[in-house]
């Protein structure tokens, strides 16, 4: 009986990566015209019920000698807390992101004390982060997802935080809180973990020490953890679209004076850079970078590493499975992310994640229509007087490129930003006059500028395409 359970795994394992491959060649080709974002389907499955219910078991030591009401407290704000997270709608489930991410971390476990205990998830926060949870529940968000560059850089993402896992930093942590008399009460402990508290040095340490032997063991190349670092620090720098070419249009033509030279849009790093220090400083990220060159060279004979020299050992691998996977899987978050973005009114974080993925697909019909949509939400709040309110990223930006594109929408006057954004999205919407997000999108902007009789047109030509549109009710609505 165990053969063919073993067995059925296998073949289950090999199906999945085969339909991970064939997959993954059809959808970069469509994603050069369009992009359809994730939705949940097929059967939930167990390991996610579970958490939804509250049901998953706790895996700890009592090593840090906490009574069983202190214990028991730590399970009850585990489960709630997850089931928080698990019900909220913003983990996926039965998608090929989510597939992958399973079959390298099954890789990393096999055959340790961890498999079989821990499970792990995508989660469509924005965010370049992970998280681990002492229920062996590991999530990665899509925001970290979809900068990676290769297999291994997933590894070592996954491997971090299974060394959490194993050594019951999360549980270690609430010990911590406990014995400096911080408040511990269920309620805020859920908050708490739903935020995910960051861990101290030596935990972030620890892990890392323990991953690169979980990598070495699975035969990765171990040295890209600098490289995830450096991702971490946004230190690779992304392609970008020309600001003046792509936004100008008959109504108004963008010129180099309109686009802000580094000391202006430094003005929106400059305290983020300070704040994003102070966010990260419990990762510890730089600490953590010297440390790691460190632990290459005394324990893994690897000191050119840290100065570029050197990049894949002799006998490790950046890939194991095929390449074109995680190519697919990263360009899949990056898509997400534009999404998600724009779902959390997040508008110029939406556009500045389209405008990077445009070097790659230019004639993409969903980054184009996004970044209109956007920017007519823009519009919308510019109108209203409240443009700083979508500012969410604003002193927080890391890129330049991000960095310049809150610049100009912030230095431009009201009827320059209107003028702007009309030009724009009237342009795209002759380029792709039956997308539905661009017909919608140019209908709401001919309402606000024009009035509804102006508008009814396009309100009329989107009930007529899109009888089970998204926005079909409220066209439909319009033409009353």
């Amino acid at each position: 009986m165990n053969v063919l359970i073993k067995h059925k795994t296998i073949v289950y394992h090999i199906t999945v990566l085969v339909l991970l491959i064939f997959s993954s060649g059809i959808l970069v080709a469509q994603y050069e015209s369009n992009y359809e974002t994730i939705k949940a389907e097929g059967r939930i499955p167990n390991d996610f019920l579970n958490l939804v219910r509250g049901q998953s078991r706790i895996n700890l030591n009592n090593t840090e000698r906490l009574t069983k009401a202190q214990r028991e407290n730590f399970r009850d704000a585990t489960n709630l807390a997850l089931r928080n997270i698990f019900t909220d709608g913003n983990i996926y489930f039965n998608d090929r992101m989510t597939e992958y991410v399973r079959a390298v971390g099954k890789r990393l476990v096999k055959g340790t004390e961890s498999e079989g205990r821990v499970q792990f998830f995508v989660h469509k926060s924005q965010e370049l982060n992970a998280a681990s949870w002492q229920t062996g529940t590991i999530v990665i968000n899509i925001g970290l997802l979809s900068r990676l560059q290769n297999e291994a850089q997933l590894a070592y993402v996954l491997s971090h935080e299974i060394a959490h896992f194993q050594k019951q930093h999360p549980y270690q942590q609430y010990a911590q809180q406990i014995h400096q008399n911080h408040p511990t009460k269920s309620s805020e402990l859920v908050k708490n973990f739903k935020e995910h508290s960051d861990y101290s040095l030596k935990y972030e340490l620890e892990a890392d020490s323990i991953a690169l032997g979980i990598m070495k063991k699975s035969g990765y190349a171990i040295d890209e953890s600098v490289y995830t670092l450096e991702i971490l620090l946004h230190q690779l720098p992304r392609p970008f679209v020309n600001l003046i070419e792509y936004f100008s249009s008959q109504e108004l033509q963008l010129s180099r004076d309109d686009i802000c030279d580094f000391k202006e849009y430094s003005a929106f790093k400059k305290n983020g850079y300070q704040l994003t220090e102070q966010h990260f400083s419990n990762h510890h990220i730089k600490r953590r970078l010297a440390n790691l060159g460190r632990v290459l060279e005394n324990k893994y004979s690897m000191a050119m590493v840290l100065e570029g020299q050197h990049r894949g050992v002799e006998g490790q691998v950046r890939f194991h499975f095929d390449r074109s996977i995680l190519k697919n899987v990263t360009q899949t978050a990056q898509f997400e992310v534009i999404n998600q973005a724009f779902l959390d009114a997040n508008y110029l974080k939406s556009i500045n994640e389209a405008l990077a993925m445009l070097r790659s697909f230019p004639n993409n019909q969903f980054l184009h229509s996004k970044i209109a949509e956007n920017l007519y939400y823009v519009q919308h709040y510019s109108q209203l007087d409240l443009l700083d309110r979508i500012f969410f990223d604003n002193q927080q930006i890391e890129e330049d490129a991000y960095a310049r594109l809150c610049c100009l929408v912030n230095n431009s006057s009201k009827d320059s930003l209107q003028l702007m954004i009309n030009g724009f999205i009237k342009k795209l919407y002759q380029d792709y006059p039956n997308n539905e997000t661009m017909l919608i999108t140019m209908a709401k902007l001919t309402e606000n500028n024009e009035g509804i009789k102006a508008a009814k047109v396009y309100y009329q030509k989107y009930v007529k395409l899109f009888p089970f549109g998204q926005h079909y009710p409220d066209a439909k609505r319009k033409l009353r």
